[in-house]
C-alpha cells in the first residue's frame, strides 16, 4: 500500500481531525521521520511510536482540536529521556496540523483523487497556518522555492525515506512523497506459502496479482491491493504484465514452475523473478533453461531459493517473512537506481 492510501484510510471518514507527524528526530526514537497518526475528538488511528509520547501527543492534539475554529499548525520538541523518561533517550519534533470543515474535506478529496502521471507531495510550510497541501507541480504552490522543490523531487525515488524536513531561506518545509505507485507483483501459487506471503505483504507498497489454477485455494477475503486470478493457463498472465513487474513463482507443480520461469525469463522486461525451492532445484532449472535458449546473463536474474539468506526456515510463515523482506530490499534498490538515473539525466540536460 502506498503512503497516500495509508493516509486516506486514516482520514477518509473524519470531518475534524489533527494530523500529528514526526518531522525530526535526534538520537534514538520509536518511529521514523514521517510517521503519522490522526486524532479526532473520539478516536485515533496510526502511530508515532506508542508509550507516553503518543499518549501526550493525543492529549495535546485534542486540546488543539477543541479550541480550533480554523486551521492551526503547531510544533513541539520533546526530549524522550529527559521529559518522558523513555529509555530510548533521543528527542523528536512533532508537528500538529488541525483540519476543520472545508479544509478537511479538501485534503480527503485530494488524497482520494487518483493521479497516474506525476508524483505528488504533501507539503507543509512551518512558518504559516495554511493547511498542508497536496501538490503535483510547482505551480500548484508557487511560493515553494526551487531548492525545496528539487529536494522534494529527490524523495520520489530515494528508496530510504518518503519524508524530509527541508530548510531554506524562506523557512522550514516538511514534505512527504505520497508514493502512489506500488510495485506490481505477480504471485503464482495459492498454497500455504503463497497465503502466508500475501499476509506478510499486506500494507506494504505492492499491487499483487495472485494467480492459481485452483479457484478453491484462495481465501474468501483478501487485502484491497490483491486481485485474484483463477485461470486455466497461468502462462497467459505473464504476457499481460507491465515492464518492470516483479514475479514470485511458488506453485504446486515443479513443471508449472519451470514453464513460468522460462516464459518470464524469455520476456526479459521483468523487474525481478524469485522462485521457491532449493539450490538443487535451481541447478536443475538452470541446466534446462540454458538448453531452452535462455542466455547466461538473463539466467543470473533468477533468484532461487527465494528469501534472505540470513532468514532461513521451512515453515510457511518464515519463508513468507524472509521473502517479503527480500522484496522490500529489492524494491528499495530499484528505487535508488532510478533516482540515480534521473539525477544523471537532469545533470546532462543542464
Amino acid at each position: 500500500m502506498g503512503f497516500r492510501k495509508d493516509l486516506l484510510e486514516l482520514v477518509h471518514d473524519l470531518d475534524r481531525f489533527v494530523v500529528v507527524t514526526v518531522i525530526e528526530i535526534s538520537g534514538s526514537a520509536p518511529r521514523e521521520v514521517g510517521a503519522r497518526m490522526v486524532v479526532s475528538a473520539s478516536s485515533m488511528r496510526g502511530s508515532i511510536g506508542g508509550g507516553d509520547l503518543e499518549y501526550q501527543a493525543i492529549e495535546r492534539a485534542r486540546q488543539l482540536l477543541s479550541n480550533a475554529s480554523a486551521s492551526v499548525r503547531k510544533t513541539e520538541f520533546i526530549g524522550l529521556g529527559v521529559t518522558l523518561k523513555q529509555c530510548c533517550g533521543g528527542a523528536v519534533q512533532l508537528m500538529y496540523e488541525v483540519f476543520c470543515g472545508a479544509e478537511s474535506r479538501q485534503l480527503v478529496n485530494d488524497l482520494a483523487t487518483e493521479y497516474v502521471r506525476r508524483p505528488r507531495f504533501l507539503v507543509s510550510r512551518l512558518a504559516d497556518q495554511h493547511p498542508a497541501r497536496v501538490v503535483s507541480h510547482r505551480r500548484d504552490l508557487p511560493e515553494i522555492p526551487d531548492a525545496v522543490w528539487d529536494s522534494a523531487r529527490q524523495l520520489t525515488c530515494s528508496g530510504d525515506s518518503s519524508s524530509a524536513l527541508i530548510a531554506d531561506e524562506s523557512g522550514l518545509w516538511f514534505i512527504t512523497h505520497l508514493d502512489e505507485y506500488p510495485t506490481k507483483l505477480v504471485l503464482f501459487g495459492a498454497g500455504h506459502v503463497g497465503k502466508a506471503l500475501v499476509k506478510a505483504l499486506q500494507d506494504l507498497p505492492f499491487q499483487i496479482d495472485w494467480v492459481d489454477q485452483r479457484a478453491d485455494m484462495f481465501p474468501p477475503q483478501v487485502p484491497n491491493d490483491v486481485q485474484i486470478f483463477a485461470v486455466e493457463d497461468p502462462l497467459e498472465v505473464v504476457d499481460k504484465q507491465p515492464e518492470g513487474a516483479f514475479f514470485v513463482v511458488m506453485t504446486h507443480s515443479h513443471g508449472l514452475d519451470y514453464d513460468l520461469c522460462l516464459r518470464i525469463l524469455k520476456q526479459r522486461s521483468f523487474g525481478w523473478l524469485g522462485l521457491i525451492g532449493s539450490e538443487t532445484k535451481k541447478q536443475r532449472f538452470e541446466q534446462r533453461l540454458q538448453k531452452d535458449g535462455v542466455d547466461s546473463f538473463t539466467l543470473q536474474r533468477l533468484v532461487c531459493p527465494i528469501g534472505l539468506a540470513s532468514i532461513r526456515g521451512k515453515r510457511p510463515a518464515v519463508i513468507a517473512l524472509s521473502s517479503a523482506a527480500q522484496l522490500m530490499e529489492v524494491r528499495n534498490q530499484v528505487s535508488r537506481s532510478v533516482a540515480r538515473e534521473s539525477r544523471l539525466r537532469a545533470e546532462l540536460r543542464s
